[in-house]
């Protein structure tokens, strides 16, 4: 490895500035720092405002007299709090649903319970929340599709039941 000295820097010629200039340099240097603590306080204050936001949801069965689909139609209601003092606007809330089948085994003479094949998403969006107030969204949801085969196969109603 080879060193090439390029000369003695000679710090008496170097030219320092003048007190203006070192006070700008400063002075930008303060303002760098004054916008980050400015973004990271807005960051947290912020957060505190979605920390306060709860939401959750209830699944039930619609219930179709007479029909093969009655226990294939769910209604899912979605509750939204919000605990802050700002009203709040939500862009989506995505939900999954998983189901269990109850369906007829024909060897056993029994009844058993088969989780779905693939949980369902759901969506609910543009929501709009006061501050202190409980909103309540509901949306019907096919879960028809999540069915075992087992229970895709048998055509009664007996033999496919959705069991939440």
């Amino acid at each position: 490895m080879r060193f090439v000295a390029l000369g003695e820097i000679e710090w008496g010629d170097l030219d320092w500035g003048n007190v203006p200039e070192w006070l700008a340099g400063l002075g930008s240097l303060s303002l760098v720092l004054a916008f980050l603590v400015f973004k990271r306080d807005r960051d947290n204050s912020e957060r505190v405002q979605v920390d306060r936001l709860g939401v959750w949801a209830t699944v039930n069965p619609e219930r179709t007299p007479n029909s093969l689909d009655s226990q294939e139609i769910h209604e899912v209601t979605t509750w939204v709090r919000n605990g802050s003092e700002l009203p709040v606007r939500v862009v989506k809330i995505g939900l999954l649903i998983y189901t269990r089948w109850t369906v007829n085994n024909p060897e056993l003479h029994t009844w058993t319970v088969e989780p779905g094949i693939k949980p369902v998403p759901a969506f609910i969006g543009d929501l709009h929340v006061p501050p202190g107030e409980t909103e309540e969204y509901k949306l019907a949801v096919s879960v028809a599709d999540t069915a075992p085969e087992e229970a895709q196969i048998t055509g009664s109603p007996q033999g496919r039941h959705c069991a939440r």
